[in-house]
């Protein structure tokens, strides 16, 4: 008698490792436990495309959560504004990084325009205000679209509510953002280079990206 069969037999359902580890232990045979499965190739709140796994949402990446807006790309040491927060942080906190322009670009192919397009009037900014992260001023012009209100806006990998915020990407100079949120027609291929890292617009967002566990 073989020791699977040995242990089939004497073991119920559901408690063959522990019994196959006591008697190969009992009898001083070498204990081999079934394989692990392999690692997924993303975690489940991510989608893979290609080699890279992309959030599915905005940061912070969760259906029942408001994306966080007003961020800026790095922190500079210099800025005395209180409540910044910055994507590369952000992202390194949840062992990710900030998504390159082109994963960025290639998670969003398919995004239909139709229904990611602008919901909102534009409404005129006071900037000194938001630079100051006055609390009222950024709710006045927060419009964002919400994900549940949007089934359709999906890219043909399933990343969802591209070009509805202006989120933050490495380029090979620094940092941009994508243009297009609530009340500013964007696409997949738009790309705002005009601020430093540290600007903090009302509508700019993050999104994470980290390598795929692929072969």
């Amino acid at each position: 008698m073989t020791l699977d069969i040995f242990v089939d037999a004497l073991t119920p359902p559901g408690s063959r490792l522990i019994a196959q580890a006591i008697f190969s232990w009992a009898v001083g045979l070498p204990f081999r436990s079934e394989p692990a499965p392999p690692p997924r190739p993303c975690p489940s709140d991510m989608v893979q495309v290609g080699r890279v796994c992309v959030d599915e949402l905005p940061y912070p990446n969760d259906e029942y959560e408001e994306p966080m807006l007003g961020v800026s790309a790095v922190f500079e040491e210099y800025l005395s504004v209180p409540g910044i927060w910055d994507c590369e942080r952000l992202c390194a906190l949840d062992g990710k990084r900030l998504c390159t322009w082109g994963e960025w670009q290639a998670a969003c192919e398919g995004t239909p325009r139709e229904e990611c397009g602008p919901t909102r009037e534009y409404i005129d900014p006071n900037w000194a205000k938001i630079m100051r992260r006055s609390p009222r001023e950024l709710a006045r012009l927060d419009q964002h679209a919400k994900a549940s209100e949007h089934p359709g806006c999906v890219s043909r990998h399933g990343v969802r509510m591209m070009t509805t915020l202006e989120e933050w990407v490495r380029v090979s100079n620094g940092y941009a953002f994508s243009r297009g949120f609530w009340s500013r027609e964007g696409d997949c291929t738009a790309l705002n280079t005009a601020h430093a890292p540290n600007w903090h617009g009302y509508s700019n967002a993050c999104r994470c990206c980290k390598d795929a566990h692929v072969p």
